[in-house]
């Protein structure tokens, strides 16, 4: 199946990477094709300190404008399924 791996990434630390990666690599274990927001954020931006990120996008230097860049490779136009999961903090993921 292919999933769309969504949850909070503003507000937080290294906006949420670790755990968007734990989910990731649990879920791929699995069989799943997995979209990471997070792994994007690297390849796309790699000259970005993704892991010393304070999550707040003002204080790290995030504008509208490069926001737009993100969402505009982001873009797959691939079909996605919905999948709410839960990652526990021992790395556990499971649907909702």
């Amino acid at each position: 199946m292919k999933i769309y791996l969504a949850g909070p990434m503003r507000g937080i630390k290294a906006y949420n990477h670790p755990a968007f990666d734990t989910a990731t690599r649990h879920l791929r274990q699995q069989g799943h094709v997995v979209f990471s927001p997070a792994e994007h954020d690297r390849e796309a931006f790699p000259e970005r300190d993704w892991a010393n990120f304070t999550g707040d996008m003002v204080v790290d230097g995030f504008t509208p404008a490069n926001m737009r860049q993100v969402s505009a490779k982001t873009s797959t136009g691939s079909s996605i399924t919905p999948m709410p999961l839960r990652c526990s903090q021992d790395g556990n993921v499971a649907a909702v």
